[in-house]
C-alpha cells in the first residue's frame, strides 16, 4: 500500500463506491485496490486483485504484500455516479490530475485507465465523453492520453478534444507511473508525467479549447470504455489510481515515482556454461537501458549463440508475449590459451560485446527498412572462405583480441526486437578463430564451426534445448490448475457417465454382429403375392431413383424434421408435422404427396430447384395408390476380418500415432521381439512419442479454422495458435480443457497463444465466427446459416449464434447491417422462401446459452471466474455429455475409417448407427479424465483396431466389424515420404520479412518448417515471383493435391479425398518427388544402398524401409534384376570422391527489396534450381545410381504410399 498520504479534508462526499480502501473527498478519490474481498463497484470480465512485482524493496513506496488491480482485456469495473455535482463531475474553471500506476501487457489502440461516460460503443453514450484518462498506442509506445468532449451550446456543435504525449514506454512487466493535471477552460495548464518526468505533448482531433466539456450522470469505468471494445481496454494492472480535484504540484508528481532497480551483478557462471538473462521490456533499441529490475528470465546454454528466445507461458501454461523489446545478457568465462585472436560479433540489433567491463564493441541500431524499393544488396564479404554469411540486415563487427590465457568475464547484451519489430535473433552469435582460421561459436563444450553445415548442427541442436526449456517452463505453469480439473473430472466421473461399467467396445460390436447375423439368416417370407413382388420391384427400379435424386440428402442420411424416408414405419408414423408422410391407397391424404405437389412459392419439397417432373409426380401417386410397398431390407451376413500380420500391424500404429512409418531399424526392432504383448509395449512407446503431436495438430488446424497468413491478413484469417494445439498435444492436455483454453483465448495473439483463435480479419462480429467454430467443433451443431439469418436445414436460429457470439465477447451485442439479408432478396423470391430472418440490423443480443438440450448450465464451483460469459461458455460445453460424444465421435472416425454419427460436425438429424458403441466411447473418454492418449490407447489394443481393413459401407450398414479403409492425410503422405528416404524438410524461412522489421500482426515468421503442418498460405498479394518460397511452394504443392487447405476461412471436419489427375502427376514428377529420388550425400537411402550386404537382403531392406513389408517373390526378382548390373562395383573409392559441391548462393530477397527487378531474377533463378534437385551422391557410380533412383521411384509411387493399411 503506497505509504504517502494524500491531504484530505473532514468532509466526506457520498459515494456509492464500496471499497475498504476507496479515499473520496472533495479533493481526491483514491482506489488502492488492497482489499482482498471486494473490487470496488462491478467487476465485468477477467477484473481480480493479485500479488504483482509492484512492491518494496524495488518499488520502496509498497508494502510486500502490496496487491494491485488485474484486468484482461476486455474487463472492466464500473461506478455508479452520485448525481449532480458529484467528486467525477468537472466543468470550466475545475482542476483534475489523474495518476496512477500502471502496468501493459499488451499494447491496443487506446487503454482506458479511468473514464466517464462513453460507456456505450452507439448512440448517445458514445460521444457523452465527460473525461478519459487513457494510454494510447503510437508506434508501439503506450504514450499518455487525456480526452473530453466539449458540449454543445448555441455557438457551439460539441466536438472532441485529445492530448497525447510525444513519448511513453512499451508493453511488459515493468511499472510505471502515471500522471496528467489539467484545469477546464486553460487548455496551456496540460501537464503529463511518466515515471516522474515531465512529457511533452500536443492537442489534436478538436485541438485545445476553451469550451465546457460534457458533464452529465453516466458511469465512471475503470479500464475500459465504448461498451468493453478490446481496442479501448487496458491489458495490464492498475494500483493507486487517483483523482485529484486540483491540480498536483509538478514536484509532487515527480517525487511519486521511485524505483530502485537491483544493480548490475555478474550471476554465478557454471563452469562451462553460458548464463543468459532477459531484462524488459525495454523502452529503446538505440541505447542500453542504464537501470533494470530483477530479470524476467534466466537459463544456462553451453554455446554464445541464439537462434530464439525461450517462450513465454501464462498460469495455465499458454504461451504469452514478452514485450516488443528486450534485454539479453550472455555471461561466459572465456578461456583462451596464450596468443592473438579474432572476436566475431553479430546480432540483428544493437549489441556490445565487453570483457571484464571493457567495451570491445558495439554494433549498429537495427535498420529499419521500410517499403518495398530498397537494393538488393550484395551477398556480406566473408573473413574467411567457406564461412557461412551473416543473415540479412544483420550486423557483423569483427575485432582484435589478445589471450593472456587466464580465464575472463565475457558479456554480450543485445537488445531484441523494437516497438515495430518482431521479437527475433536473426542469427545472433559471438564466435573466435586465430588468425586466418575458421571461426567456431564460443563455447567450452562444443566447437560449431561458422559454416552453413556447422551452424544448421548447433540451430538443429539448440531449437531441441530450447524446446526441453519451454516444455518444462509450461508444464510447471500447468501444475497450478492441477486442483481445479481434478475437481471438473470428479465431476464428470459423478454426473455424466452413461454406463456404471464401461462396456467391452470388442463385446459390443461382436454382440451386435451377431444379432444381425441372426436376422440375416431367418427364412426369407414366401407369402408375399405376385402383385406385391410387382409392387417392390416397382418401387426398386422406378421410386427409389426419386427419393436418391431429391430426399435422401436431408430425410435419408439426416432425418431432417424428424422425417425418414428408407423406412416404411417411419413414413406411417411421419416426422415433426405428425401428419403420415403416406396413407396407402390414399395419396391425397398422404403428406409426402401433398408437398411434392405443392406450388413453387409455398411449401413444395424439395425446396430448390425445379421439383420432381410431372412423370414422377405421377410415378409417386401411382406407388401411393398401389399400396406404397417397400421392399425390406434384409442385412447380408458379417464376417469379421482376421487379425493383421505383424508389418501391417506396425505401419498402421506408427501412421495413426505419429504421423509416419517406422524407420528400418524401429522396424526390425519390433519384428524381431518375441515377446507376447509386443503390440501393447509398442502402442505405450508410441504413445509417449512427442511427434504424436505433429500427426495430430493438422487435424485440428482444419476443425478451428486455424487460419494465418504470411502477410496482411485478409478475410478471417486468425494468429498462428497451431503452436498452442501442438503444445497442447505434446502436453497431453485433456481434451476438456484444451477446449476450454480455446475458448477463453488466452496469451498471445500472434505469437502463437489460443488468443489467435480470437483474431477473424475483416470480419463484422469476429465473435460469431468463433461460436460457429466452437459449437461444430464440440457440440456437432452446424451453425453457418444461422450467421445472417436462421437456418434452414437445422433447427438453429440466428440469435442462437449471436448469443454464443454475446458470451463470447462478454456483452451485449447489436446485429450489423452486413449480418442481415436484404429485403430486396425476398422480393425477388418465386416461391415462399427457406430462409427466414428473426432478427433484424440494430437488434441487442444478450450472452446466453441457447443449447440447453445439448449442454445443461453448470454450477458456479466449477467456474473460477463465475461473472466471465466466456469462461461459463467454456465449462457449460465441456462439462456436457454432448461433448465427450462428440470428441469420442471424432477420434473414433479418424482412427477407424468413419464416424458412428456422420458427418461429425452436424449432429442434428444424424442418429448414430451404433449408439450403445457411441456410449461406450463416450464413458471411455470421460473415464479417462478426457485424456485422448489413453482413450486412443484403449482402442489401440481393442481387437476391432488389429483387424483387416474393410471398404466403407453406408452409415445404416455400419457395424464396425473392422476398421474402414482410409487415405492418410496430406500431412500423412508428404511426411512419411520424406521419412522413408531419410530426408530433413529444407526449405527456406517461411517468412516473407526475413529481416524481422516488420510487426507480427502484418507478417509472420514460420521459421523453418520440420513437419507438414507447419506450412501455411505462400500467397502474396499479387502473386509476385520475387515473394515466392520455390522450396516451401513444391512441398505446398503435394499438400493440396491431397486436400490440404492453405487457407482455413471456414471450419471443416472432413478434407476432400477423391483420387484427381494432379496426385499421381505431383509425386511423380514434381520438385518434391524430384527430391525423394535423389540420392544424395546425406541420405539415410545412399548409406543403405552402400552397404556391405548381398543384394537380395539390402531389396528386402529397402521395402521394410519404405513400405514396411517384405517383397513378393514376383516384387524381389523385379529389383534384383534392376539392381544387379553394376552393384559389384557400385561404391566409389573415398579417394575419388572429392570434395562436395559448394550451395549456390543467392543475394537476400525480402519485402523491403522485392519490388526491385533484380529480385524478380533472383527468384527465378531459385526456382529453376529447385528444379534440378540437390546434387546427386559423391559415393555411387552414375548409372547404378540412376537405376537406385528408378527403383525407389517406383515404391514412392505404389499406393501404399499413400494409404493406411
Amino acid at each position: 500500500m503506497l505509504r504517502f498520504a494524500f491531504a484530505m479534508i473532514v468532509m466526506f462526499a457520498a459515494c456509492r463506491v464500496e471499497a475498504q480502501q476507496d479515499v473520496v473527498s472533495n479533493q481526491d478519490t483514491s482506489w488502492t485496490f488492497n482489499d482482498a474481498k471486494s473490487l470496488p463497484g462491478t467487476s465485468i470480465g477477467a477484473a481480480k486483485l493479485v500479488s504483482s512485482e509492484l512492491k518494496s524493496p524495488v518499488y520502496p513506496d509498497f508494502d510486500p504484500s502490496n496487491k494491485v488491480l488485474q484486468l484482461k482485456s476486455p474487463a472492466w469495473i464500473k461506478i455508479a455516479d452520485t448525481g449532480e455535482q458529484s467528486q467525477f463531475d468537472f466543468d470550466n474553471g475545475d482542476a483534475v490530475t489523474f495518476e496512477s500506476w500502471v502496468r501493459i501487457d499488451s499494447i491496443s489502440g487506446n487503454m482506458c485507465l479511468v473514464g466517464k461516460g462513453r460507456t456505450a460503443a452507439a448512440g448517445e453514450k458514445a460521444i457523452n465523453q465527460n473525461w478519459a484518462f487513457r494510454l494510447s498506442n503510437n508506434k508501439g509506445q503506450a504514450c499518455l492520453n487525456f480526452l473530453f468532449r466539449s458540449r454543445r451550446t448555441e455557438d457551439h456543435a460539441g466536438d472532441w478534444h485529445r492530448w497525447t504525449s510525444t513519448t511513453g514506454f512499451t508493453s511488459g512487466s515493468r511499472w510505471h507511473h502515471v500522471a496528467v493535471s489539467y484545469k477546464f477552460e486553460s487548455p496551456e495548464s496540460i501537464q503529463g508525467f511518466i515515471d516522474g518526468k515531465a512529457v511533452k505533448g500536443s492537442w489534436d482531433m478538436g485541438g485545445a479549447t476553451t469550451q465546457p466539456p460534457v458533464v452529465d450522470n453516466d458511469d465512471v469505468w475503470i479500464g475500459s470504455t465504448m461498451g468493453g471494445v478490446k481496442s479501448n481496454s487496458l491489458d495490464g494492472a492498475l494500483d493507486n489510481l487517483t483523482i485529484h480535484r486540483r491540480e498536483v504540484p509538478a514536484s509532487e508528481l515527480t517525487a511519486r515515482f521511485r524505483w530502485s532497480p537491483p544493480p548490475v551483478v555478474p550471476p554465478t557462471i557454471p563452469e562451462g556454461k553460458v548464463v543468459v538473462q532477459m531484462f524488459g521490456p525495454i523502452d529503446s533499441i538505440t541505447s542500453f537501458p542504464e537501470a533494470t529490475d530483477a530479470p524476467i528470465n534466466e537459463w544456462h546454454q553451453d554455446e554464445l549463440a541464439f537462434v530464439r528466445l525461450p517462450y513465454k507461458y501464462d498460469s495455465w501454461g499458454v504461451r504469452d508475449d514478452w514485450g516488443k523489446t528486450v534485454l539479453v545478457r550472455a555471461w561466459s568465462i572465456l578461456n583462451l590459451p596464450a596468443g592473438d585472436y579474432r572476436l566475431l560479433a553479430r546480432s540483428r540489433g544493437r549489441a556490445r560485446l565487453q570483457i571484464d567491463n571493457k567495451t570491445l564493441l558495439t554494433t549498429a541500431v537495427q535498420s529499419n527498412r521500410s517499403g518495398a524499393h530498397h537494393i538488393v544488396d550484395a551477398l556480406p564479404e566473408l573473413a574467411v572462405p567457406g564461412m557461412r554469411p551473416h543473415a540479412m540486415n544483420d550486423n557483423e563487427l569483427i575485432v582484435n583480441y589478445k589471450s593472456d590465457g587466464k580465464p575472463h568475464r565475457l558479456l554480450y547484451e543485445i537488445i531484441v526486437g523494437g516497438p515495430k519489430y518482431r521479437l527475433e535473433f536473426g542469427e545472433t552469435c559471438v564466435a573466435v578463430a586465430q588468425a586466418d582460421s575458421m571461426f567456431h561459436i564460443v563455447s567450452d563444450v562444443s566447437q560449431y564451426p561458422l559454416t552453413d553445415e556447422g551452424w544448421m548442427s548447433f540451430r538443429s541442436q539448440h531449437s531441441s534445448f530450447l524446446s526441453a526449456l519451454d516444455r518444462k517452463n509450461r508444464q510447471s505453469e500447468n501444475n497450478e490448475l492441477a486442483d481445479y480439473w481434478k475437481r471438473r473430472h470428479t465431476h464428470a466421473n459423478s454426473h455424466l457417465l452413461q454406463n456404471s461399467v464401461v462396456p467391452n467396445i470388442d463385446t459390443l460390436i461382436a454382440d451386435r454382429v451377431q444379432s444381425i447375423n441372426s436376422k440375416s439368416q431367418k427364412k426369407p417370407d414366401h407369402s408375399n403375392t405376385a402383385s406385391e413382388s410387382a409392387q417392390a420391384t416397382f418401387f426398386q427400379q422406378h421410386v427409389q431413383p426419386i427419393f436418391d435424386a431429391h430426399c435422401t440428402r436431408c430425410h435419408g442420411d439426416k432425418e431432417q424434421g424428424g422425417l425418414l424416408i428408407v423406412n416404411r414405419d417411419r413414413l406411417l408414423t411421419g416426422g415433426d408435422s405428425e401428419q403420415p408422410a403416406i396413407v396407402p391407397g390414399k395419396p391425397e391424404e398422404s403428406y409426402l404427396y401433398q408437398l411434392v405437389t405443392a406450388h413453387t412459392d409455398d411449401y413444395r419439397m424439395p425446396p430448390k430447384g425445379d421439383g420432381l417432373s410431372a412423370a414422377e409426380v405421377e410415378t409417386v401417386r401411382q406407388w401411393i395408390t398401389d399400396g406404397a410397398v417397400m421392399p425390406e431390407a434384409i442385412p447380408s451376413n458379417i464376417q469379421q476380418p482376421a487379425i493383421v500380420d505383424d508389418h501391417t500391424f506396425l505401419r498402421r500404429i506408427f501412421i495413426d500415432t505419429v504421423g509416419v512409418p517406422p524407420t528400418l531399424n524401429e522396424a526390425n526392432a519390433f519384428l524381431n521381439d518375441k515377446s507376447a504383448n509386443r503390440r501393447e509395449q509398442l502402442i505405450d512407446r508410441l504413445l509417449k512419442d512427442d511427434r504424436w503431436a505433429d500427426n495430430w495438430v493438422g487435424y485440428w488446424q482444419d476443425v478451428l479454422a486455424e487460419n494465418p497468413n504470411l502477410l496482411k491478413p485478409t478475410l478471417n484469417n486468425t494468429g498462428p495458435f497451431r503452436y498452442w494445439i501442438h503444445e497442447a498435444l505434446t502436453d497431453n492436455k485433456p481434451a476438456d480443457r484444451f477446449a476450454t483454453e480455446l475458448i477463453l483465448m488466452r496469451g498471445s495473439t500472434w505469437g502463437g497463444g489460443s488468443a489467435g483463435f480470437a483474431q477473424a480479419s475483416q470480419n463484422d462480429t469476429p465473435m460469431a465466427a468463433k461460436a460457429h467454430v466452437i459449437a461444430s467443433a464440440f457440440l456437432g451443431v452446424n451453425m453457418k446459416c444461422a450467421r445472417c439469418h436462421d437456418a434452414p436445414y437445422h433447427e438453429w436460429k440466428q440469435a442462437d449464434l449471436f448469443q454464443l457470439a454475446a458470451m463470447l465477447e462478454r456483452k451485449t451485442l447489436k446485429l450489423p447491417t452486413t449480418s442481415t439479408v436484404p429485403a430486396a432478396f425476398f422480393e425477388k423470391q418465386e416461391r415462399q422462401s427457406l430462409i427466414e430472418v428473426s432478427l433484424k440490423a440494430g437488434d441487442a443480443i444478450d450472452a446466453h446459452f441457447p443449447f440447453s438440450e445439448l449442454a445443461s448450465a453448470v454450477d458456479s464451483s466449477l467456474l473460477t471466474s463465475p461473472n466471465d460469459t466466456r469462461e461459463r461458455l467454456a465449462a457449460q460445453v465441456t462439462a456436457s455429455r454432448r461433448f465427450a460424444e462428440v470428441v469420442a465421435n471424432r477420434v473414433w472416425k479418424r482412427l477407424m475409417g468413419a464416424g458412428l454419427v456422420e458427418p461429425v460436425d452436424d449432429w442434428e438429424g444424424n442418429p448414430a448407427s451404433d449408439p450403445e458403441l457411441l456410449a461406450a466411447l463416450a464413458d471411455m473418454l470421460i473415464v479417462a479424465n478426457y485424456d485422448l492418449k489413453e482413450f486412443c490407447r484403449q482402442i489401440f489394443n481393442s481387437q476391432i483396431y488389429q483387424r483387416e481393413a474393410t471398404d466403407v459401407p453406408g452409415h445404416r450398414e455400419r457395424y464396425f466389424a473392422s476398421p474402414y479403409r482410409r487415405r492418410m492425410s496430406a500431412e500423412q503422405i508428404v511426411d512419411s515420404a520424406l521419412h522413408s528416404v531419410g530426408q530433413q524438410m529444407q526449405t527456406e524461412q517461411l517468412t516473407m520479412d526475413v529481416e524481422g522489421t516488420l510487426p507480427a500482426e502484418n507478417f509472420l515468421n514460420f521459421d523453418f518448417p520440420q513437419r507438414s503442418w507447419e506450412f501455411t498460405t505462400l500467397a502474396n498479394e499479387r502473386d509476385r515471383p520475387s515473394l515466392a518460397l520455390p522450396k516451401a511452394q513444391a512441398i505446398v504443392d503435394v499438400l493440396s493435391a491431397f486436400g490440404w487447405r492453405d487457407s482455413r476461412p471456414e471450419p471443416e471436419s472432413v478434407r476432400e479425398e477423391t483420387p484427381n489427375l494432379i496426385q499421381p502427376g505431383v509425386l511423380a514428377n514434381g520438385s518434391l518427388g524430384i527430391w525423394l529420388t535423389r540420392l544424395t550425400d546425406d541420405s539415410s537411402l545412399t548409406r543403405l544402398l552402400m552397404e556391405d550386404r548381398p543384394l537380395e537382403e539390402i531389396v528386402d531392406s529397402l521395402f521394410l524401409t519404405m513400405l514396411t513389408r517384405p517383397p513378393s517373390a514376383d516384387e524381389r526378382s523385379e529389383f534384383i534384376a534392376l539392381l544387379k548390373p553394376g552393384f559389384s562395383n557400385r561404391r566409389i573409392p573415398a579417394t575419388e570422391w572429392g570434395t562436395p559441391p559448394e550451395p549456390q548462393r543467392f543475394p537476400y530477397v525480402s519485402w523491403s527489396n522485392h519490388l526491385n527487378t533484380e529480385a524478380n531474377v533472383i527468384k527465378v533463378e531459385m526456382q529453376e534450381l529447385v528444379r534440378q534437385g540437390p546434387p546427386a551422391t559423391r559415393f555411387l557410380s552414375s548409372d547404378w545410381r540412376e537405376r537406385a533412383e528408378d527403383a525407389v521411384w517406383s515404391l514412392l509411387n505404389s499406393p501404399e504410399m499413400i494409404l493406411v493399411p
